[in-house]
């Protein structure tokens, strides 16, 4: 409980910090000098006005000196940076991937806002966050070196590819190079997998929120969204609930593959209980005609134990008058004796009359 609260007290203090980022990098000022002052009239604000979250509660989200509104995007950041961090250092505990994707997590929330306000992606943040990205790749243990250099790839290839198409179809740059060196920083930390992700993520919401604005607001194709503020929240999620994500998805794929009668990525489970990814398997084929008969290889190829599946008991169902139908029973030819009759002559098999000492030309009986 202590950790959670001083992870807690820590993201206040950053969130207030990344505040100043926001404002400061699109306008290259400096981050340490001059100290805090007021947007409207430039006055120094006091330490115990810079309480983040209560200062601005207390003030009613106005400047003290000059009474000017304080835009609410101060206090939403303060509230924003620890809920986040408190998710990362419940999911991953203390420890380097807690600090890497802190780090990571600071990035995003200051990207998104910027690019809100401004329409840019500074380097000063990106490149740097990116380096440190590279350098974290060698000392952690779900992702090698070689896995984020992919990882970057992918995500900055996918939106040259999309830039590249665009320019070639409409004549003009529909995407900026900032998002491309977005996605190098969010595949060095993601890895191909949660990159391509972020990407889908990004694009679903980005183009259900461009369709309603243009709907709301008469906008036409020609109107510009940043994208950076919808890929910042996507590899936020791909960062926390990215594997629970893929794996659900290729679990419900597989599922599909099943029902369907396709191979799938995955094994599907079977009635007999096993979890082979063939397209059909049916223990019951041979009796009820569908599918088709279980193979020893088969079965043994989805159970650990190498064992084959035993066939589930069900009882056979037959009708009524399948029961009360009696086949008639195999009678054995007669033998030679008993078809002699009274008079000497004896009757073939064939059931013609032969007198003695005579062969049927037919049966030869």
């Amino acid at each position: 409980m202590e950790a959670l609260i001083f992870v807690g007290l820590l993201g206040l203090c950053w969130g207030s910090f990344l505040n100043v980022v926001i404002h400061r990098v699109p306008r290259g000022l400096n981050l340490s000098r001059p100290p805090s002052a007021c947007p409207a009239c430039g006055t120094r604000i006091r330490p115990w006005d810079n309480i983040p979250v209560f200062s601005y509660l207390l003030l009613g989200g106005r400047c003290r000196a000059c009474r000017a509104r304080v835009s609410p995007r101060y206090l939403f950041v303060e509230l924003l940076t620890p809920a986040l961090l408190l998710v990362l250092f419940v999911r991953l505990g203390y420890g380097l991937p807690f600090f890497a994707a802190a780090v990571f997590t600071s990035a995003l929330i200051a990207l998104a806002f910027i690019d809100f306000d401004h329409k840019i992606l500074p380097d000063k943040i990106v490149f740097p966050t990116a380096a440190l990205g590279l350098l974290y790749a060698f000392f952690r243990d779900d992702m090698n070196v070689g896995q984020a250099l992919l990882g970057a790839a992918v995500g900055a290839g996918f939106l040259l590819l999309v830039f590249g198409a665009y320019y070639l179809v409409r004549k003009k740059e529909g995407l900026g190079m900032g998002d491309v060196t977005m996605m190098i920083m969010v595949g060095l930390y993601l890895g191909w997998g949660k990159t391509l992700l972020t990407l889908i993520l990004a694009s679903f919401v980005g183009a259900i929120v461009g369709a309603v604005i243009m709907a709301v607001r008469k906008k036409d194709l020609q109107f510009a969204l940043p994208f950076g503020t919808f890929l910042a929240p996507a590899a936020y999620v791909a960062l926390v609930w990215g594997d629970q994500i893929i794996a659900a998805y290729f679990q419900d794929l597989g599922l599909r593959s099943a029902i369907l009668g396709l191979e799938g990525p995955g094994a599907a489970k079977h009635r007999c209980g096993c979890e082979s990814p063939a397209k059909v398997c049916n223990p019951n084929a041979a009796r009820t005609g569908l599918g088709r008969p279980p193979t020893g290889s088969h079965h043994r190829a989805g159970r650990p134990d190498g064992r084959t599946a035993p066939l589930p008991s069900r009882p056979v169902r037959r009708s009524a008058s399948f029961r009360t139908r009696r086949r008639p029973a195999k009678r054995a030819p007669p033998s030679f004796e008993s078809r002699r009759t009274l008079g000497g002559d004896h009757r073939s098999r064939c059931g013609r009359i032969i007198p003695p000492e005579r062969i049927c030309g037919l049966c030869e009986a």
